[in-house]
């Protein structure tokens, strides 16, 4: 059974009370940040509502046919929806069935419940089919939609559901939590600082050599721009080291350059213990072009869900690095 992080509890007490009082709407959307515990929570709602016994604290038992049931993932009154497989969508015939679903009477409980997570990402024709069930909602169902882009969605969808926001924690509860979940080699500040303040993403930096591959990577950036690498052999090696990670920490690295050509300072980039290598790498490039770079990157982070070659995606990005980094230079001693 899920339970709730440190800085859900209040959000925990008030959803609790809506669902002790039967208060709860027919359409509930969850939004915030990746990376805090919305999956978990929202699935510890959908057990509290179905639970025969809750504890103390209005979490569901574990210990009763429908915690049982939830925990088999064969629960009648769950439908849970995500993007299916290697998809990057939720398609059209996954929302379809919900249609049927929600009409039908409840099997244990007194509510038929749909979970929908990564609701940001369905298809146009599924997000119009959704339409259709909460505009007439059964009286018996909720519609749980989950999302770390909510604005993204159809405003008419938003419009039906009442919004429940969890914003970052604080930053306190945050390291407080890290530092008692990771190995004591790791600074949970800087983990944090990495991750833009949600603690499971800062966790999930922790872990499989995520955060070692991290300044190997910025090495070999480095490399680039110093003309000591190909970006033949870097890709290979940002491959072999997960692209989602590498573009991500990629990311980081320009909007911190970027950041540090407004202000010198290590108090507002997310890689602090970079501060000087990031100051240096920047040194030359005009803040226009960082921006414009930034974009770039933010763009090939969108085109990994689909079906584009990652290592010419990858290649096209440094390429344009180096050339960025060579302009720069001759600018500067033309000047």
């Amino acid at each position: 059974m899920e339970s709730i992080y440190p800085w859900q509890n209040a959000k925990w007490k008030e959803i609790s009370t809506r669902v002790e009082t039967e208060t709860l709407p027919h359409a509930l959307l969850i939004s915030g940040p990746k990376g805090i515990g919305k999956k978990s929570f929202s699935f510890a709602i959908v057990q509290s509502i179905l639970c025969e016994t809750l504890t103390a604290n209005d979490l569901a038992c574990g210990k009763c046919t429908s915690c049982l049931l939830l925990s088999a993932e064969t629960h009648p009154d769950l439908k849970f929806v995500e993007p299916a497989g290697k998809s990057a969508t939720i398609s059209v015939d996954q929302i379809r069935e919900l249609t049927t679903y929600v009409a039908l009477t409840p099997h244990i409980g007194s509510r038929k419940i749909v979970l929908i997570h990564d609701a940001e990402k369905m298809n146009t024709n599924a997000a119009n089919s959704l339409l259709k069930s909460l505009e007439e909602p059964p009286s018996s169902s909720l519609i749980i939609l989950v999302s770390s882009q909510h604005s993204i969605l159809l405003p008419t969808i938003r419009s039906r559901c009442q919004l429940l926001s969890l914003p970052l924690p604080s930053q306190d509860i945050t390291e407080k939590w890290l530092a008692a979940n990771v190995n004591t080699e790791f600074d949970a500040g800087l983990l944090l600082a990495l991750a833009q303040g949600a603690p499971l993403s800062a966790l999930a930096l922790s872990q499989d050599n995520v955060f070692k591959n991290r300044l190997l990577q910025f090495s070999l950036l480095q490399q680039l721009a110093q003309q000591k690498a190909d970006p033949v052999s870097v890709v290979a090696l940002w491959l072999k080291n997960g692209i989602d990670y590498s573009i991500f920490w990629l990311n980081t690295w320009v909007k911190d350059m970027a950041k540090l050509k407004v202000a010198a300072t290590s108090k507002f980039i997310s890689n602090p213990d970079l501060f000087r290598e990031l100051q240096q790498l920047s040194q030359d490039i005009p803040l226009q072009k960082l921006l414009e770079f930034q974009v770039q990157v933010e763009n090939a982070a969108k085109l990994l869900r689909g079906n584009m070659s990652r290592e010419l995606l990858l290649e096209e990005l440094l390429i344009h690095w180096i050339g960025l980094i060579r302009k720069s230079k001759k600018q500067s001693l033309s000047s």
